[in-house]
């Protein structure tokens, strides 16, 4: 008998013997992996990889969600900049400031990071303060949106940008909502239509909720006769009531939405009920 191969991982070795001139393994030889290797917890298909046994972290290892980032998110400008020392006026060669960056924006020039204050063309642009050290021939980094929901067309349907500014429609960001068109925001509100508007708290404190107490006619004596309370086409009804000055309130009142009114109904022993709508406009 004489041995021919040992395994260099083990346990168990692996062991072939050499009779009459062939070699016939005693068993398989495992596959077994280097000592500092482990499995990958990604699993692979046909649409990529995917892990589904729990949270995803980048920049922390105690992630809370399926995807916890943490940390600075910036996104490489096109071209190359230059600012020199004490200066805050920054100069690009193939870069493309006007589509990329806009004033507000964080920039990061080497180790030191700014505001843009002012772009004047693809290739000048002003940060809001001297470099103390000045970068040549760099590469220049922006903070990349927070979120972005694309349309199926690639346009941008919603942005949310480093500092948290939001922009509907439209991708350049400069206040704490941006809508399409252009339009600045300050404040939300809800017309007396139920509409979404653009306003200022200038504008809302100088709205006003104007009510009236609308009573209707008494009703007749017998079971269920009605009364009605309408509200006029400028208001909206807010409330509806039953009222009789005599005895109980017969069989109660209820709201009808789609006439704008209020309608109480008087019961089998009553002699009559009264109809009390309340109703309210914005102006």
């Amino acid at each position: 008998m004489k041995i021919t191969h040992l395994s260099r991982f083990g346990p168990p070795l692996a062991i072939s013997l050499l009779v009459l001139g062939a070699t016939v393994p005693t068993h398989a030889q495992p596959t077994l992996l280097p000592p500092d290797v482990s499995p990958s917890p990604w699993s692979e298909s046909e649409q990529g990889i995917h892990y589904n046994d729990g949270n995803v972290g980048i920049g922390t290892d105690s992630p809370g969600a399926n995807l916890s980032i943490q940390g600075n998110l910036w996104q490489g400008l096109t071209g190359e900049v230059t600012v020199y020392a004490a200066s805050s006026d920054v100069t690009g060669i193939d870069t493309l400031f006007t589509q990329e960056v806009s004033v507000g924006n964080a920039l990061l020039i080497g180790e030191e990071s700014f505001t843009v204050t002012g772009v004047s063309s693809d290739t000048a642009l002003t940060i809001d303060a001297p470099h103390t050290t000045g970068a040549q021939s760099v590469i220049a980094y922006t903070s990349s949106a927070l979120l972005s929901v694309q349309t199926s067309a690639g346009a941008d349907a919603m942005v949310i940008d480093g500092s948290g500014n939001v922009g509907i429609d439209n991708a350049e960001i400069s206040n704490d909502l941006k809508l399409g068109n252009k339009t600045s925001c300050e404040k939300l509100y809800t017309d007396a239509s139920g509409d979404v508007q653009c306003g200022t708290d200038e504008g809302m404190q100088s709205a006003q909720l104007v009510c009236e107490h609308v009573q209707g006619d008494i009703s007749a004596s017998s079971d269920d006769s009605p009364s009605y309370a309408y509200c006029s086409s400028e208001y909206t009804l807010t409330g509806c009531a039953c009222y009789n000055p005599w005895d109980g309130c017969g069989d109660g009142a209820k709201p009808d939405i789609t006439n704008n009114r209020c309608v109480a109904y008087n019961s089998a022993s009553g002699i009559g009920v009264y109809a009390q709508a309340i109703c309210c406009k914005i102006e």
